[in-house]
């Protein structure tokens, strides 16, 4: 059989344990130990014959050629592993033959650059150095075509011939050393002449082995494939190895001397026996795992990574740890007299080894999922950052400092590998789930709600004359809609009056815009509600033109002149649909199946317009071989040349409109690069709660249903895991474990947890939200402010306090609520009392924070869902209403839709149009009504909600006396008459002490003192107002036997057209109010008259800007005062009662601070003036 059918063989998913590793790969490990012992030996036998400055100058040339052998790995040897494995026949062959062309060339040019080095060498006078780099030349390209023919035969898997080679050449290396070594005749030059002797024996017989794998036909697009592949693992290599380790021999040996190189290097090679099993992870799991990826998908290859990580930890590891231990006299017994002193060094090397094994292991499953570039930046930042480190640490502690500082650099980059290797695994995984959702059948209802919404959207742009055109994906619609819809609209209409069509039309359409990106295209999201209460989205993909990477296509003239019907739709035709799909599946790399018979029968419609569009954008063969392995189903074909042809495609595009593809690409960068600095697209929930709330079901349930207005879900949890595992898992008593130590608890949250919430946060969920990803924290640093006890936090609470206020806040922070009673019956785990502690703290985490809102955990899960995501989704659809200039979002929505959530509860998905109504000292008035045509609230069109500011001091006393205030206001007053004027109040419908508001009907007219600044008042009119008003207050001072409260002017409307008068906003803002040291003879009359005349006597601003108003303010009050006094049957009676009234008067006026500041001083005359005003109209009464 031909060797390199060997390739297309897969491995078997049976073979999962620990032993499978290393399945039929005993030659592998006799290689590696070869390899290994005859480079030990090497060194054994160099340190013992030579002195330390010769052992340096060899060490210093022979990482040379490890150089050398480090850029071939990363462009000739690995790619051919990865890139190889995955080829069969002809393809195979001609892939191996190129990149044997490449491997000749590099060994070239390796040799010559020696030669060069040794040039400038001897005229420098370095003769030492001349006579080792003029063997090191022959050395380098025996060596590189022997280890390209190794690397060949493993691809293929014929171990046991690239063992039989390596007999030869490392083999053969050892025993000529050996010889030398036993004959005192051993030197440096000497030892790379006997490497390159054997090497060239081994790269003969291994080119005869490999004569099969190779032809006279040249795949020329290997060149390209390897370098772009292999650009990342050659860098990573030569960042990652050389520069991090053999760079800081050449510092040490230019900072101290040769010697110390000496020492570097030969502490280097203790490890050797340890690399036989390293090396065997280098060439064996790359391979492995790139197999077990294509086969078994990610899950399949992060359990061979773990079986990778149970076989690696304890032997290498007990290697690393058995050197430390043994340092001194194993390096007496291996390298003589001259080392033995640098035994601490050893032990050092040795934790530097073990980490660089296990960064080495998750590297090799890096570049099996093609994360190279990611893996070359780690390296890279890494590198850079430990250059300035290492100069410090060797000029302070010398070979020591070198070795501490790989240490550090070798922590920092398996941290960053660990973090890659998860995000691409998560990557991986999501789009596995994704083509299988693809595959899946849409759930019938929500796909046909979606394809009722697309059919009104449609409507509405035909009927305003937008012309649109549907791209491809619509062969089921409007009937079933399942994914994005891809649209053409001129660019006229994107996106100002496309989003303000929508957003105006919103009650017809029965959706809200709730998510607006930009990038290439316009992605809009409207989400709407389905008769049973659930969401439903509809995603508009809206493009001004045919882009993809900034490359124009199609101008939407273009594509609109190609539309069609279809079940009512504009769509493509045929031919343009075509293209559209092979343009976007050739930038995209990815073909299924589906998508090729979809262009097969395309195809088949109108076989020369598709044809002309393969032949405008490709050039002849190309389009002849697409058209060929469409019309024959040959997808694997296509889908292996899919990278040359989409790198072709792009090309040819960028040269047809150079200007504006540069443009485009500025363009898309600018908007990333904005995305990242000001994420506007992503949203950061919180949930808090204590523990049996349900935090948990409700984030699952959230992150399933919202999923689809967003690019990525992913939930996040507290404590952060080290490393970036997910996270400590749930404990089932937390509260029973003990609490950490003082230093430990103090640490932990100033280091760890605020470093994760702190400055990782930019690379968690500040990149995830920069990449349009809904992150929900089930579990938050918030939880440990409350709740230190189940995180062990035995430190000051006032540091996580400081801590928490350091951190970003979410987008919105959700507290789940319920009666001890409730939490307690779900879990066990705490107290009453402590359950009660936990939700007080709970309650004013969520009132201090803007976009802080109370659940109601009692309610059913669904019930719950639909509150959370009712909020969301509002604060959602404000954002993106003002991004697009649509609309100003009211402050406080979070807020009032909570309450009206309430108001509606069970009423299923509502829409309302909140818009503010005025401010106060105690809060916002806002005005709602509903977007879809129904009553707001049920049986009310239009109603008030009064949100309480949550910081004002007895806020929820305040919140509860209004309310009753309001329902006695309303019972005793409303609907009364009195000399042809009717008096109306506002109806209470709810309370919400969560959220600090009161729902109310909608009264209508205008205040009182808007009246008196317009000037149009007679004095008729004023006195009949004035009866109208003192009538009113004394049927609700009788029926309640309370006080009115906040009495003012601004608090009693007027609508002169119907003759009604209307009572707004009783209640006490502060208990102040009711004059407690006052005696009560004429309560409450003498308290709320008080406070309106304390009101008119200080309003000095109105009295500055509207003198005509206060003065009519001034003739309202004396004629309220006068008909009160006028019923009072004695003289003793009107000077008891203005004695009260004025002490009263007093008491607010107190409530009036003064200081020495100028705004103090200032408050002090007002108080002043505003006294004299109450006595001269106190005085005018008293002797009326």
């Amino acid at each position: 059989m031909p060797a390199h059918t060997n390739v297309a063989e897969s491995s078997s998913s049976g073979r999962a344990g620990l032993s499978g590793i290393l399945h039929q790969t005993p030659w592998a490990v006799a290689d590696q130990m070869l390899i290994s012992a005859a480079n030990f030996a090497m060194y054994v036998f160099l340190a013992r014959s030579l002195d330390k400055p010769a052992m340096g100058a060899f060490t210093l040339v022979h990482s040379a050629l490890l150089f050398i052998n480090s850029v071939q790995a990363g462009l000739i040897t690995q790619p051919h592993n990865i890139l190889g494995v995955t080829r069969r026949g002809g393809a195979y062959r001609r892939y191996t033959t190129a990149t044997a062309l490449a491997q000749i060339a590099l060994a070239a040019a390796g040799a010559a650059l020696s030669l060069l080095c040794w040039l400038g060498a001897g005229a420098l006078g370095w003769n030492d150095v001349a006579a080792l780099l003029l063997a090191l030349a022959p050395a380098i390209a025996a060596w590189q075509v022997q280890e390209f023919a190794r690397r060949v035969l493993y691809t293929e898997g014929r171990l046991r011939d690239a063992f039989a080679t390596d007999v030869i050449g490392y083999g053969g290396q050892g025993a000529a050393i050996a010889l030398m070594w036993w004959r005192d005749t051993l030197t440096g030059p000497a030892a790379l002449y006997a490497v390159a002797c054997a090497s060239a024996g081994a790269a003969l017989l291994g080119l005869w082995r490999i004569r099969r794998s190779l032809s006279r036909r040249v795949d020329t697009a290997a060149f390209s494939e390897n370098w772009h592949f292999g650009k990342w693992i050659a860098g990573g290599e030569i960042v990652g190895y050389w520069l991090s380790v053999h760079l800081l021999w050449y510092l040490v040996a230019a900072m101290v001397d040769r010697a110390a190189a000496a020492v570097l290097g030969v502490v280097h090679r203790v490890f050797g026996p340890s690399r036989v099993l390293a090396d065997v992870f280098c060439t064996i799991l790359p391979i492995r795992l790139s197999r077990t990826l294509a086969t078994g998908g990610p899950a399949a290859m992060h359990r061979q990574m773990i079986l990778a990580f149970l076989l690696a930890v304890p032997l290498l590891g007990g290697y690393c740890l058995l050197a430390a231990v043994f340092a001194r006299p194993l390096l007496h017994l291996l390298f003589g007299e001259q080392y033995p002193e640098s035994a601490p060094v050893l032990v050092l090397y040795s934790g530097a080894m073990f980490l660089s094994y296990m960064a080495m292991i998750i590297a090799t499953a890096l570049r099996a999922m093609r994360l190279t570039r990611d893996l070359f930046t780690w390296q890279t930042l890494a590198c850079v950052l430990s250059f300035p480190v290492a100069l410090a640490l060797i000029r302070l502690w010398g070979v020591s400092g070198a070795v501490v500082d790989m240490i550090l650099a070798y922590a920092a980059t398996m941290l960053l590998f660990v973090h890659t290797y998860r995000s691409g695994r998560a990557r991986l995984l999501a789009e596995v789930r994704t083509c299988a959702a693809d595959r899946a059948p849409e759930p019938t209802g929500a796909a046909d709600a979606a394809g009722r919404l697309l059919s009104r959207v449609t409507e509405l742009l035909s009927r305003h004359g937008i012309p649109y055109c549907i791209t491809h994906g619509y062969e089921c619609y409007p009937q079933r809609v399942s994914s994005d819809v891809d649209m053409v609209v001129p660019g006229r209409f994107v996106p100002e009056a496309l989003a303000r069509l929508l957003h105006d039309n919103r009650a017809a359409l029965g959706a809200r815009l709730v998510q607006y990106i930009v990038a290439d295209t316009h992605y809009f999201v409207l989400a709407g509600a389905q008769p049973d209460g659930t969401i439903c989205f509809l995603r508009l993909d809206v493009s001004t033109a045919y882009i993809l990477r900034g490359r124009v296509f199609f101008s939407a003239e273009e594509v609109l002149e190609s539309s069609r019907r279809h079940e009512g739709l504009c769509v493509a035709s045929p031919a343009m649909e075509f293209a559209c799909i092979i343009l976007r599946r050739t930038v995209k790399s990815a073909l299924e199946d589906r998508h090729g018979q979809r262009l097969a029968d395309l195809m088949a419609q109108d076989t020369e317009g598709c044809r002309a569009y393969l032949r405008r954008f490709w050039s002849g063969p190309d389009a002849g071989m697409i058209e060929t392995a469409v019309a024959a189903g040959r997808w694997d074909e296509l889908r292996r040349r899919l990278p040359r042809l989409r790198r072709r495609l792009l090309r040819r595009a960028a040269l047809r409109r150079p200007l504006a593809t540069g443009g485009n690409l500025l363009r898309l960068t600018w908007r990333r690069l904005v995305r990242w600095c000001r994420p506007r697209n992503g949203f950061h929930l919180v949930l808090l709660g204590p523990d049996g709330a349900g935090k948990s079901s409700l984030a699952a349930a959230v992150m399933r249903d919202l999923a689809p207005a967003f690019v990525s879900a992913k939930k996040r949890s507290f404590p952060p895991g080290l490393l970036g595992t997910p996270g400590a898992a749930p404990d089932s008593s937390p509260h029973a474990a003990p609490q950490r130590s003082w230093i430990h608890s103090v640490a932990r949250a100033a280091g760890y947890w605020w470093g994760w919430y702190g400055p990782g946060y930019l690379w968690t969920v500040h990149a995830d939200l920069a990449r349009c990803a809904l992150v929900v924290h089930d579990r938050h640093l918030l939880d440990a402010v409350v709740d230190p006890v189940r995180y062990r936090y035995g430190g000051p609470v006032g540091l996580l306090r400081l801590v928490a206020r350091a951190v970003p806040m979410p987008d919105m922070l959700a507290v789940l609520d319920a009666p001890p009673e409730v939490i307690r019956a779900r879990k066990q785990d705490l107290p009453l009392d402590e359950i009660a502690r936990q939700r007080k703290l709970y309650q004013s985490l969520a009132a201090g924070f803007r976009r802080g809102c109370i659940v109601d955990a009692a309610l059913p899960l669904d019930r719950m869902v639909r509150h959370v995501e009712h909020l969301m989704l509002g604060v959602m659809a404000d954002r993106a209403a003002a991004r697009l200039r649509l609309d100003t979002p009211a402050a406080e929505r979070l807020a009032v839709e909570q309450v009206l959530l309430r108001a509606c509860d069970g009423a299923g998905w509502r829409w309302w149009r909140i818009a503010p109504l005025g401010r106060g000292d105690q809060g916002r008035a806002y005005l709602v009504t509903a977007d879809d045509g129904r009553p707001a609230v049920p049986a009310c069109d239009e109603v008030v909600v009064k949100v309480f500011t949550p910081e004002r001091p007895e806020v929820l006393h305040a919140v509860t006396d209004e309310y009753e205030a309001l329902r006695c206001l309303h019972r005793t007053v409303n609907g009364r008459s009195f000399a042809g004027w009717q008096i109306v109040t506002p109806r209470p419908l709810l309370v919400c002490h969560a959220s600090c508001a009161i729902v109310m009907t909608l009264v209508k007219g205008v205040s009182l003192n808007e009246h008196f600044c317009a000037g149009a008042v007679s004095p008729e009119f004023i006195d009949a107002l004035a009866d109208v008003v003192l009538q009113g207050l004394r049927e609700y001072w009788t029926a309640s036997g309370r006080i009115y409260g906040d009495l003012d002017f601004n608090n009693v409307l007027c609508d002169p057209s119907t003759h009604t008068i209307c009572f707004i906003d009783p209640g006490m803002p502060h208990r102040t109010y009711e004059c407690p040291d006052v005696p009560r003879r004429w309560y409450p009359a003498s308290r709320d008259l008080g406070y309106a005349l304390f009101d008119v006597a200080s309003s000095v601003r109105l009295a500055l800007s509207h003198p005509r108003a206060a003065r009519l303010q001034r003739e309202m009050i004396r004629a309220v005062l006068r008909r009160f006094l006028g019923g009072m049957a004695s003289r003793e009676e009107r000077d008891s009662f203005l004695d009260e009234m004025l002490n009263c008067c007093r008491v607010h006026l107190r409530r009036i601070d003064v200081s020495l500041s100028p705004a103090g001083a200032a408050r002090m005359a007002i108080r002043r003036l505003a006294w004299r005003n109450i006595e001269n109209l106190v005085a005018q009464e008293s002797h009326t």
